[in-house]
């Protein structure tokens, strides 16, 4: 039984060409892939967007020129107006200086913060998928691999037994109806060689395009599809997924959101307010006369009506906040209901798997049994095709039965977060 498994789990015992681990793809995807380079130039606006946000609290300095060539000046003189024309040249130099705004600036600032952490979860979140993606994709390179493998030896067997049908209906041991069936199943075996070819292609294909280079054509991959076989989860584990579901980045992400729509919402109430600015100003003129002047002053700024606009802001804010935190709840549910129904399809998976490897070893021995007996004449060919068949699909079903299983704990590992199980 061990042997069978081993057949079309193991795909090649000698590995003389270079071996592409899982590990070997991830780290190329992560690094060639650009949906990870567009997330790492969010961070980075993410960055100085809150450089931008903090400059509100600095200094604000400016220095403004002006020259007239020609400038016409009006003066009073004994009760009379007369004017003069000359150049004139005008410098300032301000620094505007902002003091107190109600924590206006403050609030916005920690929203651009909390606005970054969101980047770099997003920026986590991609890395983690595109790796998950990577596993699942080299999983089912390896499982196509397995079934290759299973439909050229039944391709072989029938092959065998069509020669043999031949011979034996030249000695005229059976009927040309004898041959010309496992002449059909031959056919048969080939299409399905052909569909399990194509389906591993395709795979390799799709590995190819995530790691962001072309696999060589005697690549080989590192079969650890025993591992998925054995890995069981206790009662523990599960209990531990559940609570590590908190930490689902989509859900961190949405708890951020919701911290920067409170963050934004006590801004706008402070917009209410006003603020306090200091302001330094130098000015030098040269027209008809040359002066310099200086003003250092404290301004207060306090709206009074501005049509409404700053008490829809505030209620606007406050129903972003409120709709963050609908989502955050809506969300959970939703994973919790998908984790709890994927525990359930892992249970079921594993009972999938055993049965499909009893149901291997029955299908041998009938077998076994069958074809000895079809040598002697005591069975027809259509009941050793029967067996053959079943053997065979006992096979494929196993294989699929591993397939499901590898694809609910990818889905488990996306929902979680976790690297491993």
């Amino acid at each position: 039984m061990k042997r069978v498994i081993a057949g079309f789990l193991i795909c090649s015992a000698f590995l003389q060409a270079e071996t592409l681990t899982l590990q070997e793809c991830i780290d190329m995807t992560l690094k060639n892939h650009p949906d990870v380079h567009t997330f790492m130039l969010t961070v980075e606006q993410s960055q100085k967007d809150l450089a931008s946000s903090k400059s509100a609290y600095r200094p604000q300095v400016a220095v403004h020129l002006e020259y007239d060539p020609l400038r016409t000046y009006v003066m009073p003189v004994m009760g009379k107006f007369s004017t003069d024309d000359d150049t004139l040249f005008h410098s300032d130099i301000v620094l505007n200086q902002k003091l107190w705004d109600f924590k206006k600036t403050s609030n916005r600032i920690a929203a651009s913060r909390l606005q970054k952490d969101i980047s770099r979860l997003s920026l986590e979140d991609v890395k983690n998928q595109l790796a998950l993606r990577v596993e699942q994709v080299y999983d089912a390179v390896l499982l196509q691999e397995s079934l290759i493998a299973l439909r050229k030896k039944d391709l072989e067997t029938k092959e065998a037994l069509y020669k043999q049908a031949l011979a034996m209906q030249k000695q005229g041991l059976r009927t040309k109806a004898d041959a010309a069936r496992f002449h059909a199943s031959v056919f048969g075996a080939k299409e399905a060689l052909s569909e399990a070819k194509a389906a591993y292609e395709k795979a390799r294909n799709s590995l190819s395009f995530l790691i962001g280079e072309k696999l060589q054509n005697d690549v080989r991959f590192e079969n650890h599809l025993r591992q998925i076989e054995r890995l069981k989860l206790s009662s523990e584990k599960k209990k531990m997924l559940h609570e590590a579901l908190l930490q689902n980045p989509s859900l961190q992400k949405m708890h951020k959101e919701i911290e920067k729509a409170d963050k934004l919402y006590q801004a706008s109430k402070s917009e209410r307010y006003g603020s306090i600015d200091a302001t330094l100003m130098a000015s030098h003129e040269e027209s008809l006369s040359n002066y310099d002047t200086k003003l250092v002053a404290l301004k207060a700024e306090l709206p009074l009506y501005m049509g409404g606009k700053l008490k829809a802001q505030m209620q606007k804010a406050k129903i972003a906040k409120a709709k963050a935190q609908m989502q955050y709840q809506s969300l959970l549910l939703k994973y919790r209901e998908q984790l709890d129904a994927l525990l359930i399809d892992l249970s079921h998976a594993d009972v999938s798997i055993a049965a499909k490897k009893e149901s291997i070893k029955a299908a041998k021995a009938a077998l076994d049994v069958v074809r000895a007996r079809y040598k002697e004449g005591l069975v027809t060919y259509l009941q050793l095709l029967d067996a053959i068949t079943l053997y065979e699909s006992s096979q494929v079903a196993y294989i699929g039965a591993l397939a499901r299983k590898s694809d609910i704990l990818y889905q488990i590992k996306s929902l979680t977060g976790a690297d491993k199980l």
